[in-house]
C-alpha cells in the first residue's frame, strides 16, 4: 500500500510540474507581446501635484510592460520625489492599465529653521522649506530641529528628543480634535508648560504633555461654561489644575 501512494505521488508530481512551467512560459509570453503593455495610467487622489508630474516620478510610461512594472520601486520614488505625498498604492488594471492612487499629507503647523520656515504635517514629515510662514498654520515656538530632510520626519538635537515627542503628541491631539485652524501658536519651550492659543482670545496652558486625551475633551465645556458667565468675547487663560480640571483666569 506504501508502494502506492508513493507512486501516486510521484505521478501527481510529474503532472503538476510540467503544468507550472507551461504556464511561466505563457505568462512570459504574454508579458513580451504587446497584450499587456501599458496603454492608461489613471491618476486618484491627486491634488497638490499635476498628475503628469506623477506619472514622470513614478517612472512608468505607457508602453511598459504591464507584468514586470516594479510597482514597489515607483512608490518609492514618487514619495522620495514629492514630499507631499505621503502614502502611494499602484495597481494592474488588466489588461493593459496602471493605476496610482496617492494620500498627501495635510500641512498643519510651521517652524523656523536658520533662515527658513519648515512646514510639517501632523506625524511631523517635512513638506517643504518656505521663506515665509503661512498664516493659516500652526507657529511652533521653542523647537530648534536637527538635520532636516524634506519628505523625512523632523529629528531632535541630541537632549531634544523628549520636547520633539511631546510637539509631535500636542499636534496630533490638536488634529485628532479638528482644531487646528482656531490655534496659532504652539510654545513648546517648557515642557512642563506647553500653551497653545485658542480663537485668538484664549492662552491654553495644558501642563505637560500627558493626559490629552482627557484635557483636550473637557476643555470645549470648560470654555463654554465661562463664556455663558462672562461673554463670548471674553480673553483670558485656561490652565490644568493639580486635579486635573480646568482652571479660568480672567484678563485684567
Amino acid at each position: 500500500m506504501g508502494g502506492r501512494k508513493l507512486r501516486r505521488s510521484s505521478t501527481s508530481a510529474a503532472i503538476y510540474i510540467p503544468i507550472g512551467a507551461l504556464m511561466i512560459i505563457f505568462l512570459v509570453i504574454l508579458g513580451t507581446s504587446g497584450f499587456l503593455r501599458i496603454l492608461e495610467i489613471e491618476i486618484i487622489g491627486a491634488l497638490r501635484y499635476p498628475e503628469s508630474d506623477i506619472v514622470e516620478a513614478s517612472g512608468i510610461s505607457r508602453g511598459d510592460n504591464l507584468l514586470f512594472t516594479d510597482t514597489k520601486a515607483a512608490v518609492s520614488q514618487i514619495k522620495a520625489t514629492m514630499p507631499y505625498i505621503r502614502d502611494a498604492e499602484i495597481t494592474r488594471q488588466l489588461p493593459y492599465s496602471i493605476r496610482i492612487e496617492v494620500t498627501e499629507s495635510i500641512a498643519i503647523a510651521t517652524i523656523a529653521y536658520q533662515f527658513e520656515t519648515l512646514v510639517i504635517d501632523m506625524s511631523g514629515r517635512v513638506l517643504e522649506r518656505a521663506n515665509e510662514a503661512p498664516d493659516d498654520l500652526i507657529e511652533i515656538r521653542g523647537f530648534l530641529p536637527g538635520e532636516v530632510l524634506e519628505g523625512s520626519a523632523l529629528k531632535a538635537q541630541l537632549g531634544d528628543e523628549t520636547k520633539l515627542q511631546f510637539l509631535l503628541d500636542v499636534i496630533a491631539a490638536i488634529a485628532r480634535e479638528g482644531i487646528q485652524g482656531d490655534v496659532s501658536y504652539l510654545d513648546i519651550t517648557n515642557i512642563s508648560n506647553i500653551n497653545f492659543s485658542f480663537l485668538g482670545r484664549y492662552r491654553i496652558t495644558l501642563g505637560s504633555a500627558t493626559d490629552l486625551r482627557q484635557k483636550f475633551s473637557t476643555l470645549p465645556a470648560a470654555i463654554a461654561a465661562v463664556e455663558e458667565m462672562e461673554s463670548p468675547s471674553v480673553t483670558g487663560t485656561f490652565r490644568v489644575g493639580d486635579g486635573g480640571g480646568w482652571l479660568w483666569s480672567k484678563d485684567n
